[in-house]
């Protein structure tokens, strides 16, 4: 039976970095070097002591063989592992930034000093201090690493003030001991014979240590110095006040970074999948207020400005939100589980696909197009990040305004027909995607909204190569899935596409007639999300069975 060495080598690699979560058995592994590290360091001041040495030389010999043999495995593993590390990297190049590493440098420190009088004859014992350097390996465990960051981080930041009391304090120990020297050097020649040994005279004053090898006697002499210590007092404070204060900031700037993902946690479960009692199926929350956001949670403005910021699946729309009646503007957050550049591609096994160009600038039919596919569990692909200017101003809200570079209409664009680099690479990605999915044989619906708020018109169009008795077949079936389902009065038209950058005519050369759009009435789709979406689903069923 043949080795896995891929296997092994990936254990091993879990069980030695220190940046991976360790399972229980390979952190005892970890734990067990540590101990060895630790006992080293035992051992090295216990040789210090004469009678140890003589009565336990020989234990304290065979204890080093026995290290040194875990820290040479340990190593060799180490690079071994290296393109585990590095994975951008060839194994050799790997190998070689690991021992060039921090961590590889000690690793090696640690076990050079045993080998080296086998190199050289002369007496290298001394050189088992080296091995002291291991230590600092129990501070690249997991438990210390962040402690580590943050402090790493607050001297980054603090930088500038830090080096800002640097200069005033060599400025003062310059000027002061200058001084010292040339007032108090008739007076004690012998220790002062040049301004270097009044600098340490002024090093030990300024940080109030006082050793009392050196003291004024002169008049003069003696009030500096007394000016010296309680100046130097209020100088150490300086760098402490600094360092303490951007503690403090750190600790509360992560400490809302961590209410602020158990707010998003809480917020992800009020988006959770419900039964929704039209479609038969479970669907996500298409969005919900802000105002409803700050009552349930009692959160601050700040906090709810910074639950979309960055790279995460919330953002912020002004939607049109059908209440008591009426539709009104209200600001809303949105949460999508978005995979792409562009949003969502979810393919499943059916040969259905709804597609919707326009999510991010027309939500409320992004939605809808989501509650369909969830209720025929079939392929969804939605647009969640591009559109035309004016329509993402008319429906999409952040801090930041407009991002011109999301301003790309998935709808009708010339790069439908054409290959240049005039379009964002999401809309490379769309459309290989429905191409891809084009070669299986699926057949699409486009989903898309009158913009008008009177319009009581659904438009259905079909593809050049369409089958028209489907078409008309699919028209009767969600005509009379509406008349008993909703109670508003709507008209379905026959209507064809004339605009050949149109995406119904790119995706027709692709699936040979297997396209239908379906533009539906925006009032329509708002007021009644669930049981439009019910009904496409099941005029979609009932066509293609």
């Amino acid at each position: 039976m043949a080795l896995d060495l891929q296997g092994i080598k990936n254990k091993v690699f879990i069980a030695l970095d220190g940046s991976v979560k360790h399972h229980k058995k390979y952190k005892k592994i970890s734990h067990f070097i540590e101990w060895i590290i630790i006992l080293n360091v035992i051992a090295v001041v216990a040789e210090t002591f004469e009678p140890l040495e003589a009565a336990y030389g020989k234990y304290f010999d065979m204890f080093e063989v026995f290290s040194v043999t875990i820290f040479l495995i340990e190593y060799l593993l180490m690079l071994w592992i290296a393109d585990y590390m590095y994975p951008s990297k060839n194994f050799l190049t790997s190998a070689l930034k690991r021992i060039t590493s921090w961590s590889g440098i000690i690793d090696l420190l640690a076990i050079m000093p045993f080998f080296l009088p086998l190199i050289w004859s002369m007496d290298l014992r001394h050189l088992r201090i080296l091995r002291l350097s291991r230590i600092v390996r129990i501070f690249r465990t997991e438990k210390y690493n962040h402690s580590l960051r943050l402090i790493a981080k607050i001297l980054s930041e603090k930088r500038r003030e830090l080096l800002g009391t640097l200069i005033i304090a060599v400025a003062v120990l310059v000027v002061a001991s200058t001084l010292f020297y040339y007032i108090e050097k008739p007076a004690q020649p012998d220790k002062l014979p040049n301004i270097v040994n009044a600098f340490w005279w002024c090093i030990i004053t300024l940080t109030t240590i006082g050793y009392g090898d050196m003291v004024p006697v002169t008049l003069v002499g003696k009030i500096i110095g007394s000016l010296i210590a309680v100046f130097g007092v209020l100088l150490m404070a300086i760098p402490i006040g600094i360092l303490s204060t951007g503690f403090v900031q750190n600790m509360e700037a992560l400490s809302k970074q961590k209410r602020l993902s158990v707010i998003r946690n809480i917020i992800k479960d009020a988006f959770r999948k419900k039964y929704s009692q039209h479609l038969g199926c479970e669907v996500m929350r298409g969005a919900i207020s802000i105002e409803a956001i700050r009552v349930a949670l009692e959160i601050s403005d700040e906090e709810i400005i910074k639950l979309a910021e960055g790279k995460n699946d919330f953002r912020y729309r002004r939607l049109l939100v059908f209440e008591n009646g009426t539709i009104n503007r209200k600001l809303c957050l949105e949460y999508r589980i978005c995979n792409t550049e562009y949003g969502i591609y979810n393919r499943r096994p059916s040969d259905i696909c709804i597609v919707c160009p326009e999510s991010y600038s027309k939500q409320s039919i992004g939605y809808l197009s989501y509650c369909v596919a969830e209720m025929l569990k079939c392929s969804h692909i939605s647009n969640e990040f591009y559109g035309e200017e004016a329509e993402i101003t008319n429906e999409t809200f952040n801090d930041k305004g407009i991002d011109h570079d999301a301003t790309c209409n998935f709808t009708i664009n010339k790069e439908y027909l054409t290959e240049t680099s005039a379009v964002p690479i999401a809309f490379i990605s769309w459309k290989n995607h429905l191409k891809s999915l084009a070669e299986k044989k699926v057949t699409f619906f486009i989903l898309d909204k009158d913009s008008s708020m009177e319009s009581d018109t659904i438009i259905i169009s079909g593809s050049h190569q369409v089958d028209e008795k489907k078409t008309d077949l699919f028209i009767k079936n969600l005509s009379d899935e509406i008349s008993l389902n909703i109670t508003q009065r709507l008209h379905i038209i026959k209507q064809p596409i004339h605009s050949q950058e149109h995406i119904l005519n790119y995706l027709s050369s692709c699936a040979q007639g297997r396209v239908y759009y379906i533009s539906l009435p925006i009032n329509s789709v708002i007021r009644n999300t669930f049981p439009m979406a019910a009904c496409i689903g099941r005029a979609i069923q009932k066509m293609m069975t």
